[in-house]
């Protein structure tokens, strides 16, 4: 019998490779990074949503959760960020805002793609640097507006963590005690700032990505209406930047207004106005992206759907089995304390 340990290893590959490996993972990393920015966009309106509730009916929401609403889409924007430049992010939030600061001397090592991928030879770490990402999103621009503007999303991360920890652990002690003499409006300043912070920041990652996706005048390419064509490599092994940026333009622009723009229209009753409007407004860069030639992008949303993208689907499943043992544990709860609950429910007859 062989021993298996004396077997050489394959080799580890980076997340640059992981992606670049066929036409469907470019597609994929592309979904993902889209999934990052829905995420941000989407806990900003329901952090809005709760403010405006509060406006409107004068304190009739707990501004504690929009803070946290907030803080989460400032979260998904550094993810947004770094993984749409490297195709990996870290995981613990520190290290989102050390990534993103120039203070922050050496390399941060990210780590999601390792627990996402199905494949085993993904490298459990990827160093990324400041200047790294500085380099991806400064594409044909000056450096020093984008060094500046990752400096201040780090600081202001950095410290929104520090008031999400207080705002939902410590200071639930007092959230409850909102027409306190000693705290005021407190949380509503809380609520307040955190959603300018959380505006500026997503407004900068559209801007930033809408520059990336489409720089200047419209490459016209050969033929792009497939994504075959538009992955094809150059001669240097690179796929042809021109065709792809204008299938991904297609792809963003198509998936903002029907996974970000609609459900904020859908999902807020009295609010979806207002929130509504926010949305448009902040995502207006990415929904009118100009895009040459009528582009097919069946083949792109195949390569994302559960029969192709096993990592997802796989991520699917063990939220349904999560889901079920809670609901088994639920089940199992002692009859003396469920016996109140016989014949009601929260489903309507």
């Amino acid at each position: 019998m062989i021993n298996q340990s004396l077997l050489p290893s394959s080799p580890k590959i980076g997340p640059s490779e992981y992606w670049n490996s066929s036409e469907t993972r470019k597609a994929q990393r592309l979904y993902v990074s889209f999934c990052e920015l829905a995420a941000s966009a989407l806990d900003y309106a329901e952090g809005l949503s709760l403010l405006r509730r509060d406006e409107r009916r004068q304190g009739a929401a707990r501004l504690n959760w929009a803070g946290t609403a907030f803080y989460y889409s400032l979260v998904h924007s550094a993810r947004f960020l770094i993984f749409t430049a490297v195709g990996d992010f870290p995981t613990q939030h520190n290290k989102l805002a050390q990534a993103l600061s120039i203070s922050h001397s050496g390399t941060v090592s990210t780590d999601w793609l390792r627990s996402f991928a199905s494949n085993g030879n993904v490298s459990s770490a990827t160093k990324i640097s400041f200047e790294h990402l500085v380099d991806y999103w400064s594409s044909g621009v000056s450096k020093g507006p984008t060094a500046a503007m990752f400096n201040w999303f780090a600081d202001a991360l950095a410290r929104a963590k520090a008031l999400r920890n207080e705002n939902n652990y410590e200071a639930l002690l007092i959230a409850h005690e909102y027409n306190h003499s000693y705290l005021g409006n407190s949380f509503k300043r809380l609520a307040t700032t955190m959603e300018r912070v959380a505006k500026t920041a997503l407004a900068a990652v559209v801007g930033c990505y809408a520059h990336v996706l489409q720089p200047g005048p419209l490459i016209q390419p050969a033929d792009a209406s497939t994504i075959g064509d538009a992955m094809a490599s150059s001669e240097n092994g690179e796929p042809d930047d021109g065709r792809w940026r204008n299938l991904e333009a297609a792809f963003v622009r198509h998936y903002v207004e029907n996974r970000i723009v609609e459900p904020a229209r859908s999902w807020y009753g009295t609010e979806a106005f207002v929130v509504s409007n926010a949305i448009v407004v902040l995502m207006a860069p990415l929904r009118t992206l100009q895009i040459t030639g009528e582009l097919d992008l069946m083949s792109l949303e195949e390569s994302v759907s559960n029969d192709l993208f096993a990592p997802k689907t796989g991520l699917m499943d063990k939220f349904i089995r999560k889901m079920t043992e809670l609901q088994e544990a639920l089940d199992q709860a002692p009859a003396v304390h469920t016996a109140n609950f016989a014949g009601t429910s929260t489903e309507e007859g």
